[in-house]
């Protein structure tokens, strides 16, 4: 049995003989059609150079009959054209006779006209001069008589302006004396209404005084619950973290003092009804006066306990005495506008350390716990936010601590 490959190369050998006899027959056909053209071509450049002998026998013979056909009407041209100017001249000649005979007696028949229109025009214009003169003299006398009658004219509405001037300003005098009388008792009215209106808003004034006062009565009266509340809620949550034994072995707080509550002066002084305004406006804005001095403020406990880290072994503690926040003088001038300052309630005092030692310790409370929040780090230090974000901002720039995700670590390989 024979294989594909050997059939493959069989017809591999067949199809190159093959194309080797097509390439041979294109050879054949293409030395064949070579052999056409050249033959072609002999044959049309011979049958090119009869007939360009065949063209130039006739265009020279056509030439040669041209030239003499043209020297034939050349000369019947010229002897038409010589009697044509012949004739011509002779019209002319008789155009230009006739032509003077015309002129000549036109222009006598013209210079007669002239003649009796200069005539006729002398006699007009003589007319027409003394018709302006008789003119110009009935003018000069209507000039004369326009003159006399404006300057009466002028001399009337003279004497009627100033009789008018004198009469307007006697009614602007009356005028101005009315309108001063009348300013002047807008004027009082004005001060008796902004009088009025003063004494409204003192009485408005005074009326929100005084429900500022009980509003903040009851805002401390609530706020007396919400801490005796709160001391009872911390109470039983320190009884359920750490039980009911003595509290006295958890560290305690340093007490921090409290920021007073700051208060906005305002001014009572009252508006005399007969005082008279600087302005005219409704309301006169009374001057601010000096603040009144406010009294020594009282420390007070945070109320907030932060939760300790889990390798604190102990949880720091706060005392139980509650105390006031601030003393809240509201004088019989003034009125009070408390402001809210919430870290003034739940703030430690920070415990003055060095700057260093403070380093080294958040470094080794940091090690310990593998990352801490800011949070973490100043309830378990006990410091303040600016002691916290002083220290770390230094350990970062020395390299020792790095931030991710507000969680702040130790790199591998450093260590204090």
């Amino acid at each position: 049995m024979v294989s594909f490959r050997d059939q493959w190369q069989e017809q591999r050998r067949q199809r190159q003989f093959e194309v080797g006899q097509r390439q041979q027959d294109v050879r054949e056909v293409l030395d064949t059609l070579q052999q056409n053209r050249q033959a072609m071509a002999a044959q049309l450049r011979s049958d090119l150079s009869a007939f360009q002998q065949a063209l130039q026998h006739d265009t020279q013979q056509f030439l040669a009959n041209a030239y003499q056909q043209r020297l034939a009407n050349a000369q019947v041209m010229a002897t038409t054209l010589q009697a044509y100017r012949e004739d011509i001249q002779q019209q002319v000649a008789q155009f230009l006779s006739l032509t003077q005979d015309q002129r000549s007696h036109m222009a006598q028949e013209l210079w007669q006209t002239l003649n009796d229109f200069r005539e006729t025009l002398s006699l007009v214009v003589a007319d027409l001069r003394l018709a302006l003169q008789q003119r110009m003299q009935e003018i000069q006398l209507e000039v004369q008589v326009l003159q006399a009658d404006t300057q009466h004219l002028l001399t009337v509405y003279k004497e009627k302006r100033l009789a008018d001037q004198q009469q307007l300003v006697q009614e602007l005098a009356a005028y101005v004396d009315h309108l001063r009388d009348d300013v002047q008792a807008y004027l009082t009215q004005l001060e008796l209404v902004r009088a009025d209106r003063a004494n409204q808003v003192w009485s408005m004034l005074e009326q929100s005084h005084a429900d500022r006062i009980s509003d903040v009565e009851a805002l401390m009266e609530d706020f007396a619950v919400f801490r005796s509340e709160l001391r009872e809620y911390r109470s039983d949550l320190h009884n359920m973290v750490w039980g009911t034994g003595d509290s006295s072995t958890a560290p305690a707080l340093a007490p921090r003092p409290a920021r007073p509550i700051a208060t906005r002066p305002v001014a009572t002084r009252p508006v005399a009804p007969d005082a008279k305004p600087k302005a005219i406006s409704p309301v006169e804005a009374p001057p601010s006066p000096k603040p009144a001095p406010m009294p020594a403020p009282t420390p007070v406990k945070s109320v907030v306990e932060q939760p300790a880290p889990v390798a604190e072994p102990a949880q720091p503690d706060v005392d139980t005495e509650e105390k006031e926040t601030a003393i809240l003088v509201v004088p019989s001038n003034v009125i009070a506008l408390p402001e809210v300052q919430p870290e003034a309630v739940v703030a430690a005092t920070p415990t003055p350390r060095d700057a260093a030692q403070l380093e080294t310790d958040i470094f080794n409370y940091i090690q310990q716990l593998k990352g801490a929040r800011l949070s973490e780090i100043e309830s378990a230090l006990s410091i303040n936010r600016f002691q916290a974000v002083d220290a770390l901002r230094s350990l970062i720039k020395k390299g020792n601590v790095t931030q991710r995700d507000r969680i702040y670590l130790i790199p591998e390989e450093i260590s204090l």
